[in-house]
């Protein structure tokens, strides 16, 4: 393997690394539970109406760091993750409780 070759393989486990990091920081937001100033935005029957902030930024933050030519991302905007593409929530508490990137996607969560 050349030297380019050998880099470009780095580049990819970096990359791997840090998808895994935001991921794994994703789920520990979510075990948590409440009590870190996050807000839960509820309507008169007690739905959650919103995500939770941190959980938001941290989907934000893996989407950043993946490769989407075919805008696979392009709902991933807002304040309410829980009604981005691939992203699922508990209605009561609004914790982010699925995140499904498969490509193709399908509308099976």
């Amino acid at each position: 393997m050349t030297a380019a070759g050998s880099g470009s393989f780095q580049d990819g486990r970096s990359a791997s690394k840090r998808l895994m990091m935001l991921v794994a920081l994703l789920l520990v937001s979510c075990c948590l539970g409440h009590g870190f100033g996050d807000e839960v935005h509820v309507d008169v029957e007690g739905i959650s109406s919103s995500c939770m902030e941190s959980e938001r930024r941290a989907l934000l933050a893996i989407k950043s760091d993946m490769y989407d030519p075919d805008n696979w991302f392009s709902s991933w905007t807002g304040k309410d993750c829980c009604g981005w593409r691939g992203v699922a929530c508990d209605n009561t508490t609004g914790h982010v409780t699925k995140l499904d990137l498969r490509y193709p996607f399908t509308d099976d969560m």
